[in-house]
């Protein structure tokens, strides 16, 4: 994937998804890309703070960040038995505890990559009305903080 600078279309967002690694660093050696079908992703964070006031500020208010989690909602279409990335979150659809912990990678339009051991919940493997096409839907929730690293070559252009 070319790397971008400047705005770039939301597609040039790469999300691959895995098996889950013992030590939440080491990416699997198979990952599958969540594209085919995906019409939307929606990343968020999920913060919690703390808020302080001082005499010093006048009983004005700061704000202390004391949790961050990185969440992305995937929703689309499903596409049948021939795509390995839908068919990697449909395989744990009746599954919980360690089987819903799966290795998760983001890489950005200008290369930065947020990756590690990841929650995936919300699944929805069909429905929708009759002519329609299936639905697809999951969410998928960093385990602690994850690996947040930059590209090392400039991008082009």
């Amino acid at each position: 994937m070319a790397e971008a600078t400047g705005f770039a279309p939301n597609w040039m967002n790469k999300y691959e998804i895995g098996e889950a690694t013992a030590d939440n660093t080491t990416e699997p050696t198979e990952l599958f890309e969540l594209a085919d079908g995906i019409q939307e992703v929606s990343p968020s964070q999920d913060e919690q703070s703390e808020t302080y006031e001082y005499y010093g500020d006048k009983g004005g208010s700061n704000t202390d960040i004391t949790r961050v989690t990185g969440v992305y909602a995937f929703t689309g279409h499903r596409k049948y038995a021939t795509d390995p990335a839908q068919e990697f979150v449909r395989d744990r659809l009746g599954k919980s505890g360690q089987d819903r912990i799966v290795f998760f990678k983001h890489t950005e339009p200008d290369g930065r990559v947020m990756s590690g051991n990841a929650t995936l919940s919300g699944i929805v493997h069909t429905g929708g009305s009759a002519n329609s096409r299936g639905n697809f839907e999951c969410q998928i929730t960093f385990n602690g903080v994850p690996n947040d690293t930059k590209a090392t070559t400039p991008p082009e252009g």
